[in-house]
């Protein structure tokens, strides 16, 4: 395997890690797979206060049951309460991006994209549904890094001091069939800068595209940062 291609390959998992907890196990809820435990400091999770707009008793108390599920790494549980309450008020982009995100956990990314392109749909000025989208490409069992340099790109228009849409570009530069790792590391420079000295791992991921433009020097001292 290439450097390039081992490269992007390392970094696409590590990002992963951050918003996704792994292969199923044998554990299920209701005779579905569950996924383990992620590491809390590590994953993004959906915000536990009700999004905009949600305002019915009843989806608002479906919101918060689909959390708690979140918490406890309940995937499917999350998106049955998230059924729930998109069926009370289907207008409610955060509801998308909720459900979209318990589908990303249990590793169905189809349904991932659905819901955070639905959501986009209802409101195309939430970064945070482009960025999840951007991501759910890059992770993708095909990935997409071209709709994902997009996605991410509008996210950061949107919202510029938002230091995961920085990363999740950085990840989709190195997937392009042509990679491109001056633009990764700009954008890895960009998401550590925003985000200092709290994920250890961007200094691996910055060292691995470091490495792919034959900075050794510049590698070797990421992963000293990274220890």
């Amino acid at each position: 395997m290439s450097m390039i291609k081992f490269g992007s390959a390392v970094l696409t998992l590590i990002l992963a890690l951050a918003c996704s907890a792994g292969p199923p196990t044998d554990e299920t809820i209701d005779g579905q797979e569950r996924l383990p435990t992620p590491d809390r400091a590590r994953v993004q999770v959906i915000d536990p206060e009700p999004p905009p707009g949600l305002i019915d008793p009843a989806a608002v108390d479906a919101y918060e049951q689909g959390y708690s599920h979140m918490r406890a790494s309940e995937w499917f549980a999350a998106t049955a309460a998230y059924d729930e309450a998109i069926r009370v008020q289907p207008e409610v982009a955060g509801l998308y991006e909720a459900r979209g995100t318990a589908y990303m956990y249990a590793g169905k990314h189809d349904e991932a994209l659905a819901d955070y392109s639905h959501g986009v749909e209802l409101d195309p000025d939430d970064a945070g549904l482009w960025r999840r989208r951007a991501h759910a490409h890059t992770i993708a069992p095909t990935p997409r890094p071209e709709m994902a340099v997009q996605d991410a790109t509008r996210a950061i228009e949107l919202e510029p001091g938002h230091h995961f849409g920085y990363a999740h570009r950085a990840v989709a530069y190195t997937q392009l069939p042509t990679p491109e790792w001056e633009n990764a590391l700009a954008d890895m420079d960009q998401h550590i800068e925003l985000f200092p000295g709290r994920d250890p791992e961007a200094y691996k991921m910055r060292a691995w595209i470091h490495d792919n433009l034959g900075n050794a020097e510049e590698a070797e001292q990421d992963r000293q940062r990274a220890r």
